[in-house]
This record gives C-alpha cells, sequence and structure tokens, in this order.
C-alpha cells in the first residue's frame, strides 16, 4: 500500500505522533506511523512508497540513529523530508548535517494546538508533489520541487558561541602561562606571551570550531573563507604585537620591520590553511558518513 505520509517520531511524541496522524486522516491522507510496524523491513517498505517523510523533531531526535536511515532512505528514493520543530531545540552534530539547510516547519511551543496549520501545510506540499508526479516528473524533481516551494523557515545560523570564548581563554591562558614561567615582567607578559599564545593557540582553536560548525551546518567553503580570513589577520595583528609590540615602523629599521611583516604574513597562512584544511576534512567526513548511511538498509 502506498501511504502519503510517512511520520517519524520519539517514543515520547506517540500521543502528539496520534493526534497528528488522526488530523491528517480526517482529510482524506493516508498516513504510516510506527506503531503500524511489527518489522523493519515493513518499515522501509513503507518509506519507500511515501510521498513525504514528515518529521517530528523533538530532543531525543539528535540521537536517533534510526532517524538518519530514514533520511538516508528518502533521499535515496527522491522523496522530500519535511521536518516538523515541535520542541525549542536545534539538531546537532550529524543530524544538523542532514537536516540543517532543509525547510523547517516551527510548531513549538504548543504544537497540539497547532494541528490545523500543519494538515494545511503538508495537504499543500502534497498537492505539489501529485501534480510533479502527474506531469511526468521523476522523483527528485517532484522532491526538489516540494522542498523548494515549503515552508520558508531555515534554522539560523551564526557560528560563534559563549563556549568558543571560554575555550580560546583556556588554551591561550594555559600556553601564555608556560611561556612565562621564567618571566615575571607585566608588561612583557601581556605583550608578547599573550599577544604570541593568542596567534599560535587560541585563534587556531577558534578557527577549528568554527570549521565544524560551518560544516555539520553544511555551509559552504565560500561562506566560510571570509571568516577564516578576518580570524588569520587577527593572528596576524598578534604576532606582530608580540615581536615587537611597542615600535612603529619610523622607530625600527627595515630589516626590522620586513621581519615582522614576514611573521604577520606566516600567522595569516598558517591560521588560514588550517581554517580551509579542516573545513574540507570535515566536510570530506560528513560526506562520507551521509554516503555510507545512505548504503545501510533501514532498521
Amino acid at each position: 500500500m502506498a501511504y502519503d505520509i510517512y511520520l517519524s517520531y520519539g517514543r515520547r511524541q506517540q500521543a502528539l505522533a496520534e493526534q497528528c496522524a488522526d488530523a491528517l486522516r480526517a482529510q482524506g491522507l493516508t498516513v504510516w506511523y510506527e506503531g503500524l510496524a511489527q518489522t523493519s523491513r515493513t518499515a522501509a517498505t513503507a518509506l519507500s512508497t511515501s510521498r513525504l517523510l514528515v518529521i517530528l523533531f523533538s530532543r531525543s531526535s539528535n540521537d536517533s540513529d534510526q532517524l538518519l536511515q530514514e533520511v538516508a532512505l528518502a533521499d535515496r528514493e527522491g522523496i522530500p523530508v519535511i521536518p516538523i520543530l515541535i520542541e525549542n531545540v536545534r539538531p546537532r552534530g550529524e543530524m544538523l548535517y542532514e537536516l540543517g539547510t532543509r525547510n523547517w516547519v516551527p510548531l513549538h511551543p504548543n504544537p497540539a494546538s497547532k494541528m490545523d496549520d500543519l494538515v494545511n501545510t503538508l495537504s499543500d506540499l502534497l498537492g505539489v508533489v501529485r501534480t510533479a508526479e502527474q506531469s511526468g516528473k521523476d522523483s527528485d524533481e517532484a522532491k526538489q520541487l516540494a522542498e523548494e516551494l515549503g515552508p520558508p523557515v531555515k534554522l539560523p545560523f551564526f557560528p560563534l558561541r559563549a563556549s568558543d570564548l571560554v575555550w580560546v581563554a583556556a588554551f591561550t591562558g594555559i600556553f601564555t602561562l608556560m611561556l612565562s614561567v621564567e618571566q615575571w615582567n607585566f608588561l612583557d607578559f601581556l605583550a608578547e606571551n599573550l599577544s604570541l599564545s593568542l596567534a599560535l593557540v587560541g585563534i587556531p582553536v577558534l578557527i577549528i570550531r568554527f570549521a565544524f560548525r560551518f560544516v555539520t551546518a553544511n555551509q559552504k567553503l565560500g561562506r566560510a573563507i571570509p571568516v577564516y580570513g578576518l580570524l588569520s589577520i587577527l593572528s596576524g595583528i598578534s604576532a606582530y604585537i608580540a615581536y615587537d609590540p611597542f615600535l612603529g615602523p619610523t622607530e625600527v629599521g627595515r630589516d626590522h620591520l620586513r621581519t615582522l611583516l614576514n611573521i604577520a604574513r606566516g600567522a595569516i597562512v598558517l591560521n588560514f590553511a588550517i581554517g580551509t584544511i579542516s573545513h574540507i576534512l570535515m566536510r570530506g567526513y560528513f560526506i562520507a558518513f551521509a554516503f555510507r548511511q545512505r548504503l545501510l538498509p533501514a532498521r
């Protein structure tokens, strides 16, 4: 039997899932959800023959390997994936990579009171899929149309987190203390060791954390490069200050100034390379992970 909607949810959302299924059936739609199946084979067959994969996304969804496999199977079969945000939570890790750039339907707070709006939205999306099918478009084209015409709600993305500042301060502070074991002059400590630690340790740590966040949010390298470039320039300034904190260009010889500029340039190149290489390697890992999920049978 073919279904209009395959409904995926956590066990704690059983009551909400049943309410959603009842509301959809009342509009004449066919719905499959976990309580109807006895085996994983039945679930895989139901998903493969459904027009939409609808996910009731909650906190527990972030740790669901089964949900990752359902998304992978839906993508392989050309089935549109519509995540419904029923709690105030963000996807993370592999789940953020798979779902972060899709159109989301916000249903919190009080998702049970907004069921009519959800039914209308899903009915409109099903109409897009049916129209595409009737016009002879293949499943991938129908999927693209449904997801492009879906609710234009994207998860906000901003790479900086408060925890990043804690990590930078911790690594910079530890490295500074290591450099200052035998040095107790406050100005030397502040201008030289702290600046050098920030250029060699603090900013690279921040860049690596930003790279992970860009990749897991499925952001392209082109969007990340300006951020890596800006942080790299800051590292160059810090390196310059570390080696010559107080002397200006008019007070030093050309050779000395050239040395300082080479040090700053080296810090910029090093940190920029750390950012781009980390981004490429992490993206390669997540692409390989997603490809592996698509090769696994749904459980």
